[in-house]
């Protein structure tokens, strides 16, 4: 799609040449508007009913750019447009997401202004031409069957747009687009500019928190802004992934709950905010889960697996045998304790055969499988030792291991 269209776009006292990418209001050219968003909304009005999809916008705005140009980055100019025109239209809406695949723009658009030089092909040449009696030139026989070709096109069009409008949503389809939109929207976004964090701005793509728990992910972005701000630290333009690969999608029987795993590797670059870069270091690859919750027809994030800030060092309390410890043995044991995180806990043990300087594992996946999980409990974890004493240690994620409590297999 081309974004150099002659045609001059007017509504509420803006008018936009989208050719030279140049947006007015009463007649005064709008210096805070920024060239790549208007550019976005040019592609959005060339469009047929004035939509556009993000593979449109992201052809016509960056041609030729295979990687870190996401619907993210087209969200991100169609919100600065948002701001920029409740400057003036504060209560507004100009711009409709089309179930994540696209933008409709929803002012209506008076007649294209007349760009100079230009005329009516049906008005007469001569000094007349602009007078009320003019005759329009007769319409060819040729003419009237692309006319009629051209209203047939726009009836299947939309046609085609209202059968799309009443399909199902595509659960899965819908999960991967808003964890993979949430993340470059965080990254590229949110951590780019955190002295502008607003706690709106995650409405977007993540839950509420329902009891305040550091497993939601609402609650740990907030403190990861929180901690930029402290360091006085942002990310910069050179942030992006380098894999975002979907291992799985899982989607309950009530459809209102999923979990996604992805196999991520990012490239974080630090500056200050005074733009001096400070470091650009790799993440990853690594694998991150998703929990995902429907609300309103719409799927939000609810927690994650993923790294952000420090997270809370486990407190344990006991470790206690539900069967006997037997050596060679499966036997299960609970683990009680403070801080204790579902989605990312695991257990460490150290003894026979499992050396302090390369523990034996049960990963969190095992325990998610196998166990009960809960903040202050884990019920039934699976172990086979040989005999000898044993210290059990936890940790989330990647935080501080926690107190060590000793374990005997006869």
């Amino acid at each position: 799609m081309a974004i150099s269209s002659p045609e001059m776009y007017e509504f509420d006292g803006f008018r936009f040449d989208a050719d030279a990418v140049i947006l007015y209001r009463n007649g005064e050219v709008v210096k805070a508007a920024e060239r790549h968003s208007l550019q976005v909304l040019a592609s959005i009005l060339a469009g047929a009913e004035r939509f556009a999809s993000y593979e449109e916008i992201i052809d016509a705005v960056w041609p030729g750019v295979e990687y870190g140009v996401d619907p993210a980055r087209v969200n991100q100019h169609i919100s600065k447009l948002r701001r920029l025109f409740a400057q003036y239209e504060l209560d507004k809406e100009y711009f409709e997401n089309l179930r994540g695949r696209g933008y409709r723009f929803l002012c209506p658009i008076t007649e294209p202004a007349e760009i100079p030089g230009s005329r009516d092909p049906f008005r007469g040449t001569g000094p007349q031409g602009d007078d009320l009696n003019y005759q329009k030139a007769p319409v060819s026989s040729s003419r009237k069957k692309h006319y009629v070709a051209a209203g047939l096109i726009a009836l299947l069009v939309l046609i085609g747009l209202a059968f799309w409008k009443w399909q199902p949503i595509d659960d899965e389809l819908e999960v991967r687009r808003v964890v993979k939109e949430s993340q470059l929207y965080e990254s590229m976004v949110l951590y780019k500019n955190p002295q502008a964090f607003q706690e709106t701005d995650l409405d977007k793509y993540w839950t509420n928190e329902i009891d305040g728990s550091m497993n939601f992910d609402r609650g740990r972005i907030r403190q990861s802004v929180e901690k930029l701000l402290a360091e006085n630290r942002k990310y910069g333009d050179e942030t992006k992934y380098e894999r975002f690969d979907f291992q799985s999608v899982e989607i309950n029987t009530t459809r209102d709950q999923a979990t996604a795993r992805v196999l991520e590797k990012w490239q974080v670059a630090n500056y200050s905010f005074d733009n001096t870069l400070l470091q650009i270091k790799p993440v990853g690859p690594y694998f991150v889960d998703y929990f995902l919750r429907k609300v309103d027809g719409q799927w939000f994030v609810e927690k994650s697996t993923t790294a952000r800030t420090t997270r809370p060092t486990p407190s344990l309390e006991a470790v206690t045998p539900v069967s006997q410890p037997v050596a060679g043995k499966e036997f299960l044991v609970n683990v009680t304790g403070t801080d204790l995180e579902p989605m990312t806990i695991y257990i460490e043990v150290i003894g026979k055969d499992c050396p302090s300087v390369r523990p034996c594992k049960i990963p969190n996946k095992v325990l998610l499988e196998h166990s009960r999980l809960s903040e202050k409990l884990i019920e039934a974890i699976p172990m086979t030792l040989a005999s000898g004493e044993f210290t059990i240690i936890a940790r989330n994620g990647d935080s501080k291991p926690s107190n060590p409590i000793n374990l005997t297999v006869r």
